[in-house]
């Protein structure tokens, strides 16, 4: 999938994160890909494996945090309003995950 086609579909998703708190290996599993392709340095695949997280209904308790990694990710590629839209997601879904993200954690 490239990042294009789901510019859109991606402030359509929303998510409410679970009530309990992901353990490090749950997170770990989550965003193995995400950390593989910006390990390679592939912004792009990237940006795709974050979606496939938000879409993921197994990884529902990490939504707000992964559209705010997605943010991040729409930012680099200088897709400012699709990382807004992003944004928005996370702050919807997780208030939290945004200053996660912004702090690094």
């Amino acid at each position: 999938m490239r990042v294009k086609s789901w510019l859109l579909a991606a402030g359509l998703f929303s998510g409410v994160a679970a009530a309990q708190s992901p353990t490090m290996e749950q997170r770990t599993e989550a965003f193995a890909e995400v950390s593989a392709a910006m390990t390679s340095g592939d912004q792009t695949g990237a940006a795709d494996a974050l979606i496939a997280v938000i879409e993921n209904p197994e990884w529902a308790m990490f939504t707000g945090e992964a559209h705010a990694r997605l943010a991040v990710q729409l930012t680099k590629l200088d897709l400012p309003y699709a990382a807004l839209l992003a944004y928005t997601k996370a702050m919807e879904s997780d208030p939290a995950a945004r200053k996660r993200e912004h702090d690094g954690h």
